[in-house]
């Protein structure tokens, strides 16, 4: 038991101290991370009496802990986050022998009923108990980021104002707001954010190295590797280092070797044992995990690795300033991307995902491909910066339905301007639209590749992919 609870308050307490040091001054905090890397493990841990009793000696006994998962509402909504938060505190009701007046909480169908009840029995168990801190952990909140209005997140904080900074909310996601909501909530989504946790964001990132030695050390204990085995030294930081410590990747590379679907060789090297763990299914499973639960933003910023290695400049290209800025910091606190030594680069934080990453981008058939609604485009698997006007996506939509043929003129210019065909008129406002769409998605006029422009027949677009989903 002793052994269980060191462990318990040595494995990850670099981030279990930041959260514990928000909640003891009273505020509340974001944890951002991929996919995998032990997120929720970490949220399960500051539920055990072990940790809090450690961090937090003084207000034990006057500290509530509640976990809430996206996931588990049935539709996500203020309405049903306000109805499970109040529900979460009727057994503390009870424990300080507080009266519950009204139906099941539960079973409220009206947004503002359901938050007026939240507020009222918050407000009576700080009445209750002057030392009272009551936390909200909400689990898996990127679903909430995009389906809820950022006004929900000024609801929130205004709770926590109510209950005079007794209430904290530990929200724990995948990505920043800004990356995931709709263009349209974007900028107020970032506000209510930055408001809600004043700039306290956690990034929750691959594990160092050594508690990464700690979890091989857990799972290879009594195991003998079929192939060659190098000394445990080196195996340990061989596969530190080729998993950069992510837990999922770590944890499915180790049963790979316990069960012999990946044996080593003699003199194995980072890049050798990659591509043998790449050729594993359950590998790959791990990798397109993390992959998905990146925002498009930071996926085609990725998309630029070259050999491991990312330059700030070949990506300012793709995206504006704020953008840059907004997904490098993102891709960076989650641990993905490391600052290299050499100026404006970053490096991959595993070689086994630089990898697959890839071979994601090699996967890609070249060529174009548009979504309509969205109004985007990506050439060769890259989402190009910027939205198309609405001419050239009719002009756009005109030519994929008859991609690779010759479109006339007079046949473009009814589909684009709704009008007859004017040669004096329409030939040189047609030409500045291709030209301008041209330039949109980097075609040379001289010689372009995708928007072909035939000598007194018309146009024709060339290297359609289809739409991108």
């Amino acid at each position: 038991m002793e052994n269980q609870n060191e462990r318990l308050l040595q494995f990850r307490r670099r981030d279990i101290e930041q959260v514990m040091g928000a909640l003891r001054a009273g505020n509340s905090c974001a944890l951002i991370g991929v996919d995998g890397v032990g997120k929720s493990m970490l949220l399960k841990r500051f539920l055990t009496p072990t940790l809090r009793e450690y961090y937090l000696p003084e207000t034990y006994d006057h500290t509530f802990f509640f976990v809430l998962n996206s996931h588990e509402l049935n539709n996500v909504s203020p309405l049903s986050y306000y109805r499970r938060m109040a529900s979460l505190l009727k057994p503390l009701m009870h424990q300080y022998g507080l009266p519950i007046t009204g139906e099941n909480a539960l079973l409220i169908a009206d947004e503002d009923v359901a938050s007026d009840v939240l507020f009222q029995r918050v407000e009576a168990l700080i009445q209750c108990d002057e030392r009272l801190l009551i936390a909200f952990f909400l689990d898996e909140f990127d679903i909430a980021y995009a389906k809820i209005e950022p006004q929900f997140m000024r609801v929130l904080k205004a709770l926590r104002y109510r209950a005079r900074g007794r209430v904290c909310y530990i929200i724990v996601s995948n990505n920043l707001p800004q990356l995931i909501c709709e263009a349209r909530t974007r900028k107020l989504a970032r506000e209510a954010f930055e408001e809600l946790f004043n700039r306290r964001v956690i990034g929750i990132k691959p594990l160092g190295q050594e508690d990464a030695f700690m979890l091989i050390d857990e799972r290879l204990k009594g195991v003998a590797l079929r192939g060659y085995a190098p000394s445990y030294t080196s195996l340990r930081r061989l596969l530190f280092e080729v998993t950069g410590g992510h837990h999922g990747l770590l944890k499915t590379a180790l049963q790979a070797l316990i069960d012999g679907e990946v044996q080593l060789q003699e003199r194995e090297t980072v890049a050798s044992l990659s591509e043998k763990l790449l050729d594993d299914e359950t590998i790959i499973s791990k990798c397109e995990q993390l992959w998905n639960s990146l925002s498009e933003s930071e996926q085609q910023c990725l998309k630029h690795l070259q050999r491991g290695l990312l330059s700030k400049m070949l990506i300012s290209q793709q995206f504006t300033n704020r953008q840059m800025h907004e997904v490098l910091y993102s891709l960076q606190i989650k641990g993905l991307l490391l600052e290299s030594s050499r100026s404006k680069m970053y490096r991959c934080f595993a070689p086994l995902f630089g990898s697959f990453v890839m071979q994601q981008i090699s996967s890609v058939a070249p060529g174009i491909q548009l979504d309509f609604a969205r109004q985007q485009i990506w050439v060769d698997g890259i989402l190009l910066p910027g939205r198309l006007t609405p001419s050239q996506v009719k002009l756009l939509r005109f030519l994929v339905a008859h991609a690779g043929e010759i479109c006339p003129r007079q046949d473009t210019t009814r589909a684009v301007y709704d009008e007859e065909y004017n040669a004096d008129l329409d030939d040189a406002r047609l030409d500045a639209l291709v030209e301008r769409t041209r330039k949109h998605i980097g075609d040379d006029s001289r010689a372009p590749r995708f928007l072909e422009t035939v000598r007194g027949s018309g146009h024709r677009l060339n290297e359609y992919q289809g739409e991108h989903f």
